[in-house]
């Protein structure tokens, strides 16, 4: 795609929520790099944009630009939070609520989450009716009902009387408001293509126009951008997951506009394995999924696993498989500057776990084998450094991390430590342990292993991929190998883990010159479609 042809839209709606973060996540770090190469390539021909409350609205170029800067200073180059504290103007986006903000899963949905129907009427009669009339609950609404708040007051207020009088009458109501959704889905669908086949005429622009400013999945300033190139191409690019729920919204771009969608996908990790992530995630990344499936985007993921796993899901429900391509995260080139002459470790002896405290990181394996070597009295006994932010689902990991006296004086927990700092602590470190039950990647990986430093990770596929020939590969519940394997990298002149640092020496990085040639094939050969219909 050259830089004449259309525009590109960004998705910034993930680094907007993240601005005041000091460190990275991988789906952070894979967001920035998108911003800073699509706005470098394409100049004003990329347009940010951001998500909220189920509508897109456009991001100032200005605004974007310093965000952006501001954001790679401090997760790429590496520059304190203090350091680039700069006053970047927030994107302002109306603020809606019962209270609380609503997830972005459970504030627009198939129907109404439970909470708020029980808070509504947990109210007396009157203060429901007031309180419907007076609060903006567009986030609460269900798409299928979100037609029925642009109606004038003087029809809403009768239908409302009736709606909060009991729970039974309003879940009828939704169910009636649901079915008349689905009537007019068919005529909106309509309406596009007989707009689109009849562009040039002036009956049908009106058409357009009156359905435009009826609708409510982009605010005016938007609107105005994407009517200035209604007849070019136009191609969304999301890097975060995030919004890829939001069904309607895809369709008014496809319908109205023709536009192309590019997608990076990090993992299916929430439907494969439910049981490591919270319950609200499940549902949602089905609906992201479903998305995919109508709307047929260009897929780049980050290995051939994720790839594996996204077709084998695609297969099971008999949709149509997804365009994609595999495109390895780059390592940042500070991880190959810092990367040392491979030799023994220097220093105190340890060893270093590096991601998310959350449960399919495995971390009370390390732990509870860290207390048997305490308990054990083990001569030279190492230290072990816990670095990331606690997550969640993982009470008896920090219960470990807290109350137990013999971690408690040997494992040193960090959170929130530059890059700078990690990279001290890991290039002098005996090795990386990853014992993770499953991965969408393994950046960690990559980066101890860019950097010279051993890695004793699971015996899992995508860590192959990502670690190649080089590290010790463990079965992710063999506490026994684990055990003997740390024990014998922690000998001074460790026979294992020379030979591992002799196989690093063939070790090659993925780099994102490389991951850039996969992104510039999506967007050439993306053409809009008719969204298919799924179930």
């Amino acid at each position: 795609m050259s830089k004449t042809e259309g525009i590109i839209l960004f998705d910034m709606s993930r680094l907007v929520s993240r601005f005041n973060e000091a460190t990275a996540t991988g789906i952070d770090r894979v967001d920035i790099r998108y911003a800073k190469y699509l706005s470098d390539r394409f100049g004003d021909k990329c347009v940010f944009v951001v998500q909220q409350h189920g509508k897109m609205y456009l991001y100032g170029s200005r605004d974007a630009g310093k965000a952006i800067n501001n954001l790679w200073d401090r997760w790429i180059s590496g520059k304190s939070l203090q350091e680039t504290r700069t006053k970047v103007p927030k994107f302002a986006a109306p603020r809606f609520g019962f209270g609380a903000d609503p997830s972005e899963e459970g504030r627009r949905s198939n129907g109404f989450r439970k909470e708020d129907i029980e808070f509504l009427f947990d109210l007396s009669y009157s203060d429901r009716v007031k309180f419907v009339m007076t609060k903006d609950l567009e986030p609460y609404v269900p798409d299928s009902l979100l037609w029925f708040l642009h109606f004038p007051a003087f029809i809403k207020f009768p239908v409302v009387l009736v709606c909060v009088s009991r729970v039974s009458v309003f879940g009828f109501l939704t169910r009636l408001g649901k079915a008349l959704h689905a009537g007019m889905g068919v005529l909106r669908k309509g309406i596009g293509r007989m707009s689109q086949l009849a562009g040039n005429l002036t009956a049908a622009g009106k058409l357009r126009k009156a359905w435009r400013e009826s609708r409510s999945h982009f605010e005016p300033k938007l609107a105005e951008v994407l009517d200035r190139y209604l007849h070019s191409r136009i191609t969304l690019v999301n890097t975060s997951h995030h919004g890829l729920g939001s069904r309607d919204l895809f369709f008014e771009l496809r319908s109205e506009y023709r536009a192309d969608f590019v997608f990076f996908i990090h993992d299916i990790i929430p439907i494969l394995f439910p049981e490591y992530v919270r319950a609200d995630t499940v549902s949602a990344h089905h609906k992201r999924m479903q998305t995919i499936a109508e709307f047929r985007p260009f897929l780049i993921v980050n290995s051939s696993e994720t790839q594996k796993t996204i077709n084998a899901y695609f297969s099971g429900r008999n949709w149509p498989q997804p365009r994609s391509d595999v495109a390895l995260i780059g390592v940042e080139d500070k991880f190959l500057s810092e990367c040392p002459d491979a030799g023994p470790a220097k220093g105190p002896n340890h060893f270093v776990m590096l991601g998310t405290i959350e449960p399919r990181k495995n971390h009370l394996l390390i732990l509870n084998l860290w207390r048997d070597l305490v308990e054990s009295r083990t001569p030279n006994m190492p230290k072990l450094f816990v670095i990331g932010r606690r997550g969640w689902e993982n009470e008896n990991i920090i219960h470990m991390l807290d109350r137990c006296p013999a971690v408690r004086d040997h494992v040193i927990e960090l959170s929130g430590v530059s890059d700078q700092t990690v990279s001290g602590i890991l290039k002098s470190a005996r090795a990386l342990l990853f014992p993770s039950f499953v991965e969408g990647w393994g950046m960690p990986v990559v980066e101890a292993l860019s950097m010279g430093v051993p890695v004793i990770c699971s015996d899992i596929p995508v860590l192959h991929e990502a670690g190649q020939d080089v590290p010790d590969y463990i079965h992710p519940l063999d506490f026994t190998t684990w055990r003997e394997t740390i024990l014998s990298y922690n000998e001074a002149n460790s026979p294992q883990r020379a030979r591992q640092l002799k196989r690093l020496e063939s070790y090659r990085a993925p780099r994102w010159h490389e991951h850039w040639s996969a992104l510039e094939t999506a967007l050439g050969p993306c053409e809009g479609s008719t969204a298919h219909a799924v179930r």
